[in-house]
């Protein structure tokens, strides 16, 4: 999952996005995360984004299966979703259609025009919103999704 993380956290930048995780999308506030499913249980130390020029925190609900990137023009300053990151034993869904061990070929349905970065990377691009959608499969079930947006 490392490596999944690593490609799309080069890709990534600030930009409301369509897609949603289990109704979650770029662009809600980091206040309705924490009403809908709690506190996280870890908080990154915030990070300073130069591209965006926000202030960026890592929010970790493993219990759930769930990452969080927020982000904030200020430390202190209100956040929002930034990307969302669903693994095991996460039962959300994108979009409500795909979710973990969703098949390669259900996601090709939805995306396809979607690019294969290797066997096990695969990234579909909006290209009016910048959005990346990312799935990471194990065979040919979907193990990892990501939602976020790339650089303009």
């Amino acid at each position: 999952m490392k490596y999944f993380l690593l490609i799309l956290a080069l890709l990534i930048t600030p930009c409301f996005a369509q897609h949603s995780i289990e109704s979650f999308t770029l662009g809600t506030s980091a206040d309705e995360v924490v009403s809908r499913i709690g506190e996280p249980s870890s908080i990154g130390d915030p990070q300073f984004d130069p591209s965006s020029k926000n202030w960026v925190w890592e929010w970790g609900y493993p219990g759930q299966g769930a990452l969080f990137e927020v982000q904030s023009k200020t430390q202190s300053g209100s956040k929002e979703v930034r990307s969302v990151t669903i693994f095991a034993p996460s039962a959300w869904k994108l979009d409500g259609k795909i979710g973990l061990g969703s098949n390669s070929a259900e996601v090709l349905r939805i995306f396809p025009a979607i690019s294969r970065v290797n066997d096990q990377v695969w990234i579909a691009k909006d290209k009016s919103s910048h959005m990346v959608t990312g799935f990471e499969l194990n065979g040919v079930h979907v193990k990892t999704i990501f939602v976020g947006t790339i650089a303009k």
